[in-house]
């Protein structure tokens, strides 16, 4: 999801963005062409990985149908914490492209906080500055504040970096 955002930034700097920022397409739909499919990507990964899952923990099981549902709808549940990368990643091409890196960053710490923050023992507000702190271990444990706040912090993190991106001297 990162590498797909920052394409943006590739395009960049290789000079392929000036000539396609020349004609009727704007700045907004230029990002968007690139974070739409990075959002379907996830998706539909998630998506595969959960059923996949799903499936061959069916088999063991003995129920398939059930194991693939459970599984699935539990992979998609990591879907929001994604895109808050995601809208991380944007807005930080759109304000300050020079630290795009830093979103490579922000996954290592957060990747390191969910797998080593309990043997740690970190405080719960540490561990909480993880997306994926937030998202549920089963679909029964939904809850739609925690979601629904994921989902809000991606739109946001996606618009500032849109609305930077927008006043942003290209190239």
């Amino acid at each position: 999801m990162i590498q797909a955002v920052l394409r943006l930034r590739s395009e960049e700097t290789t000079f392929r963005a000036e000539p396609v920022l020349a004609t009727r397409v704007g700045r907004v739909r230029w990002g968007l062409s690139h974070l739409l499919p990075a959002t379907v990507g996830a998706i539909s990964t998630m998506a595969a990985a959960g059923a996949s899952a799903g499936l061959v923990h069916g088999l063991g099981s003995g129920d398939i149908a059930g194991s693939t549902v459970d599984v699935l709808a539990t992979s998609v549940l990591h879907v929001p914490a994604i895109l808050v990368l995601a809208g991380l990643t944007l807005a930080l091409f759109g304000l300050a492209p020079k630290l795009v890196f830093a979103a490579w960053i922000a996954l290592t710490g957060f990747l390191l906080l969910g797998q080593l923050g309990p043997t740690l023992d970190l405080d719960q507000w540490m561990m909480n500055l993880s997306p994926f702190s937030h998202v549920p271990l089963a679909p029964e444990d939904l809850r739609a504040l925690p979601t629904s706040a994921l989902l809000a912090s991606a739109l946001l993190l996606a618009a500032v970096g849109l609305a930077g991106l927008r006043r942003r001297d290209i190239g």
